[in-house]
């Protein structure tokens, strides 16, 4: 959780980069004409930058809570009951180069599929076959615990491997997709800090006065010229 957290984090400059240099560049017909824009407004605004960075960042950890919830749900169920979850896979190692492997045929394909079902439930079967030779004396306590460990570590290994091959489906299922379903309601609710609006709100006071400032000069320049073209229309003749 914590390694996606930090990848998708990390994402948000190269995002800002990819958004400033899609102008020109063969790709540009498959998004917005507003996404260069944006960028540049993003890039210059120092604040803007910040806020909206910051709302992704909480958006992360947020999920990156649900998403170790829902984990820690699945690998308890799969420990739980590991003799009913646990499969064996068929599929041979590879040996030597890769040079030597093809792809699987329709022949091949059907007898992998037949043999997959055969073997489901050898590993269970061995496990079982395990844990009934473990010796109940007290005196065979020291090999006990030697092959309570051992099936511990075979268990551990198969289900390490099954996570490992649905980490990717997992991931993006139960972190990535919920977060971008939900990243446009939260930038929807952004907002700014205090000491940002506070100072924000200061300058907007100056710039109201600066503009009633400009409009009663370009009154009296508006009077001005008038004025002028008034005097030269009657005492010029309009020469």
């Amino acid at each position: 959780g914590e390694r996606l957290k930090w990848f998708f984090t990390e994402q948000k400059e190269c995002t800002l980069q990819f958004m400033l240099a899609i102008k020109g560049s063969p790709e540009e017909h498959m998004f917005s004409q507003r996404l260069h824009k944006q960028a540049q407004v993003i890039l210059r605004n120092d604040t803007m930058r910040k806020c909206i960075f910051d709302t992704f960042d909480d958006t992360c950890a947020r999920h990156q809570q649900s998403f170790m919830g829902m984990w820690n749900d699945w690998m308890n169920s799969m420990f739980q009951s590991p003799l009913m979850l646990l499969k064996a896979g068929s599929m041979p190692k590879i040996s030597g180069s890769y040079d030597t492997e093809s792809a699987p045929t329709l022949d091949s394909t059907k007898k992998r599929i037949d043999d997959e079902r055969n073997s489901r439930g050898n590993l269970q079967k061995t496990l079982s076959e395990q844990v009934k030779k473990i010796p109940d004396d007290d005196r065979h306590a020291d090999l006990a615990v030697k092959m309570v460990q051992g099936i511990i570590e075979q268990v551990f290994g198969v289900i390490r491997s099954a996570v490992c091959d649905q980490m990717e489906l997992y991931s993006k299922s139960f972190f990535l997709l919920p977060m971008l379903r939900r990243l446009e309601g939260d930038m929807a609710k952004m907002e700014l800090a205090d000491e940002d609006r506070a100072r924000y709100s200061a300058r907007k006071v100056v710039l109201d006065e600066e503009q009633r400032k400009s409009e009663g000069v370009l009154v009296d320049l508006n009077w001005c010229i008038d004025e002028v073209q008034r005097f030269r229309i009657t005492c010029g003749g309009g020469n």
